[in-house]
């Protein structure tokens, strides 16, 4: 797995905690 393919894993990661925590604010 090259540097850059581990590098937007990591973004995608990042956004899919952001969208979580965000459904997890609205929801709450």
């Amino acid at each position: 797995i090259a540097t850059h393919d581990l590098g937007l894993m990591e973004q995608v990661d990042a956004r899919r905690m952001i969208l979580a925590g965000g459904r997890l604010d609205i929801y709450d």
